[in-house]
């Protein structure tokens, strides 16, 4: 099983972000790429919120363990923004 490739919308976002990315290099790329990488983890974060919170059995345990594990690497990639700053 495969992911799904994102919707149109989110799909030229996206290639948006990417190509904004691909024209950074160094502190300048690692700060853009950390706030970018950081805020797919939060709405994946948000999105496990919301299967833990009307879902039930493994999905929703799969779902708690997914906030915990990409909170961690929220938290850790906000320590070393502010060390790149």
């Amino acid at each position: 099983m495969s992911a799904k490739p994102p919707e149109p919308p989110l799909s030229r976002f996206n290639e948006q972000e990417m190509s904004q990315l691909q024209s950074l290099f160094g502190r300048e790329f690692d700060l853009a790429w950390l706030d970018r990488f950081s805020s797919h983890y939060m709405s994946a974060i948000i999105m496990a919120d919301t299967e833990s919170a009307t879902g039930t059995g493994t999905a929703a345990e799969l779902s708690k363990k997914i906030h915990d594990e990409q909170l961690q690497d929220v938290s850790a990639m906000n320590d070393l923004r502010d060390q790149l700053r």
